[in-house]
């Protein structure tokens, strides 16, 4: 397989480079060889300082290659956590992990030793893509059935075992097929980002509008109208950047909250204008445009942990983030002088990572 991707590569490239000479260029539909027209990699990759600013922003004008590919992508997200422990790509692209297994006892998951450009995760499973743009999974339930042939810059998990990613030219696919609620059955047309809820997916398409599919039991399928630049889906929710750097929610806890296990008010979004989001299970952060992060949702509270409003993950430090990225009980965040920082629950060690991370 790694001999087979790296063989695409270099007919990504000859693809290109032809492009250039007004040949037909490569497409990637369907799992076809990877598309031409620039490498697809998202605006803010592995090792710059993607500080959500300019080019490493929530996301840029559309951009097309020679061949038609579609190559634009919202900033690739680092940092990734699971219920018991979390994982974050380094300047080096090299990924490492803190915490427990997805029991909560033993180790962190082990993360294959690649470089990567983009890590996400969600229900136990880490997903992410390496810099030869190939997909590769850890920790808990994985995919069941075989990656498909192509080249991709972002990817996701839902549902524990159903996989989706966005290929080089922008399109979607999902795996295995058959799954329920319609979740390996992803919309047509060209994307710039993709994230995976527990049982739902949403993507910002070219044209800045929102999709989602999958199950919709709180309205989580169901995203609103409008222009958006960054969308984060937690476990029944999603949160959007619309373009004009406000948030807008949908799915469970779009109510008033009562703290029940549904609803405690993780898709009632505070006013202000954003520049990156992440959606936990039960909460959700934002970073503004000042570099401060603001939380809302569970966790508003830090005392013993006994219920999830006691945890501490809606109360975030003060100084400026990069990215972030929420949890079970806890967040992490890459600083913007490029260490880490974590707040909530630190069982297992969830919120305790390298002290030499950069």
């Amino acid at each position: 397989m790694r001999q087979k991707r790296e063989f695409l590569c270099s007919v990504a490239a000859l693809c290109w480079a032809t492009s250039l000479l007004s040949v037909q260029g490569c497409g990637n539909s369907g799992g076809g060889t990877a598309g031409a027209g620039g490498d697809g990699t998202a605006t803010s990759q592995a090792g710059e300082a993607g500080d959500g600013t300019s080019s490493g922003d929530a996301g840029d004008a559309a951009t097309t290659g020679g061949s038609g590919c579609f190559t634009d992508r919202a900033q690739a997200s680092r940092i990734a956590l699971v219920g018991t422990s979390a994982c974050a790509i380094d300047s080096t692209g090299s990924v490492q992990c803190w915490g427990a297994g997805d029991t909560g006892t033993g180790p962190a998951p082990m993360p294959p030793t690649e470089t990567f450009l983009q890590v996400s995760a969600q229900l136990g499973v880490y997903a992410a893509v390496t810099t030869a743009h190939e997909p590769l999974f850890w920790g808990g339930p994985q995919p069941s059935a075989a990656t498909p042939l192509g080249m991709f810059d972002q990817a996701t998990v839902v549902q524990h075992s159903i996989a989706c990613a966005i290929t080089t030219c922008g399109a979607i696919e999902c795996w295995p097929s058959g799954a329920e609620s319609g979740l390996s059955m992803p919309p047509s047309g060209s994307f710039r980002q993709i994230t995976g809820g527990g049982t739902h997916a949403c993507a910002i398409d070219s044209l800045d509008a929102l999709h989602c599919w999958g199950e919709d039991s709180f309205g989580q399928a169901d995203p609103p109208g409008g222009t958006f630049v960054f969308v984060s889906s937690g476990l029944e929710h999603s949160c959007a950047i619309a373009s004009d750097g406000h948030v807008e929610c949908w799915g469970a806890g779009s109510k008033l909250p009562n703290d029940t296990t549904d609803n405690f008010g993780q898709a009632i979004p505070p006013t202000g204008t954003f520049k990156y989001l992440a959606a936990g299970y039960y909460h959700t952060c934002g970073i503004l445009t000042d570099g401060t992060v603001q939380c809302w949702g569970a966790g508003k509270t830090a005392s013993n942990c006994t219920t999830l409003n006691e945890c501490g993950q809606s109360i975030p430090p003060t100084g400026t983030f990069q990215q972030i990225a929420g949890g079970f009980t806890n967040t992490c965040g890459i600083t913007t002088n490029g260490t880490l920082a974590c707040w909530g629950s630190n069982t297992g060690g969830r919120s305790t990572p390298p002290a030499d991370f950069k």
